[in-house]
């Protein structure tokens, strides 16, 4: 008896470690297709509104009140979600949700605050599809953990150096739910993985500095087809 646990405990040993990463792999097919949807709905709309994007911010943004609602409303609620501007574009509500997101947000995706959101962007963000020469590089979509309870505004980091933030700056921290990185889409609608390489990215903060960071760096590099657009 105790020769047959031993040969059962040593098969377990070997076999969840593959079984781990079968389920870990199926939930980043999961989350980039949940991207992959939410990213075509997004040129729906587009579309439908001759160009004109969706508003990135998550209610009334203060600083564009002259704008439409953002596409959900504040909170971390179903309804936050439903009765927002972009849901009647959208073919589920739970691709809004990224199986490994484990926070308790009902929305797990952040829409670029480049792509007209306008938080931190200080009024220099894109705010029509046409201008956009470069749509499979420039970020669309990524998963986000914000501590304040929800998903608030866009997901947003600096494409370069200005006066109020460092070219090696963050605004937004990045999450690793996906063996050590995060999904994110593009405007041309394809969804990618990506596995972060500098140990600081995992405990990044608002607004923290990680000088020489190629995770960011990469991350700016596809912000920059966005950076010739917006407004000097």
């Amino acid at each position: 008896m105790l020769v047959v646990i031993a040969i059962i405990a040593v098969l377990v040993s070997l076999l969840f470690p593959a079984y781990r990463r079968a389920r870990e792999s199926a939930y980043l097919v999961w989350c980039m297709n949940n991207l992959g949807q939410l990213s075509k709905s997004w040129t729906v709309y587009t579309q439908d509104h001759s160009g004109r994007l969706v508003n990135a911010a998550t209610g009334v943004n203060p600083l564009t009140p002259e704008l439409e609602a953002g596409w959900v409303l504040p909170g971390n609620s179903r309804d936050s979600v439903i009765q927002g501007p972009f849901y009647p574009w959208v073919p589920s509500l739970e691709i809004f949700h990224c199986p490994k997101d484990e926070t308790g947000h009902f929305r797990s995706y952040s829409i670029s605050d480049y792509l007209n959101g306008g938080e931190y962007t200080e009024g220099r963000e894109v705010r029509t599809v046409n201008p956009i020469a470069q749509p499979a590089q420039a970020i669309l979509m990524m998963e986000e953990n914000d501590p304040r309870g929800y998903n608030m505004n866009g997901w947003c980091v600096p494409p370069r150096q200005t006066q109020r933030f460092n070219k090696t700056q963050w605004v937004d921290p990045a999450v690793w739910w996906h063996f050590e990185g995060a999904t994110l889409s593009f405007v041309d609608g394809h969804v990618e993985h990506w596995v972060w390489t500098d140990p600081r990215t995992y405990a990044v903060v608002f607004f923290m500095d990680t000088p020489e960071n190629a995770d960011i760096a990469r991350i700016k590099e596809a912000i920059e087809p966005l950076r010739a657009l917006l407004k000097p």
